[in-house]
This record gives structure tokens, C-alpha cells and sequence, in this order.
């Protein structure tokens, strides 16, 4: 059953590639920054932010999906 709920849920991922969503930047983490969708996608953004962006609502568009059980986007 778990299996089952892993499977879904990459096919979710997969479906967000190529998508824009709106998030929430919290904080950084290595050379990524991190934040949530409206709907609470996990999400890491690979462009260079400013250090105090934190809290900010910035527009991402999708690029890939993280080993780490997240979606890769880049701000547009």
C-alpha cells in the first residue's frame, strides 16, 4: 500500500513539471532556498535570492523533481 501511495504521489510531481505556482519563500538550505505552494507542495528554488527574501511570495516555475521528495523550480 505504501508502495502504491510513493507511485501517486511521484505521478503528482511529474504532472506540476512545466507548471508556475505562487510560494512561500522560508528559508535557505545549502544552495537552495525553501518553501510551499499555496496547496503545500514542498518546493526548493534554484535562483540566487537575496538573504532576507524569507516570507516572501515569489512565482516559480517548475523544472524537476528532488531525490529529496520535493519539486526543483526557478523564479520567473
Amino acid at each position: 500500500m505504501l508502495e502504491e501511495a510513493e507511485k501517486i504521489r511521484q505521478d503528482f510531481f511529474a504532472e506540476q513539471t512545466g507548471k508556475v505556482f505562487s510560494v512561500i519563500v522560508e528559508s535557505k538550505s545549502g544552495e537552495y532556498y525553501t518553501g510551499y505552494t499555496a496547496n503545500y507542495i514542498p518546493v526548493k528554488i534554484k535562483t540566487r535570492l537575496p538573504d532576507n527574501i524569507g516570507g516572501s511570495l515569489v512565482n516559480i516555475k517548475i523544472t524537476d523533481i528532488s531525490d529529496e521528495d520535493c519539486l526543483i523550480g526557478e523564479i520567473i
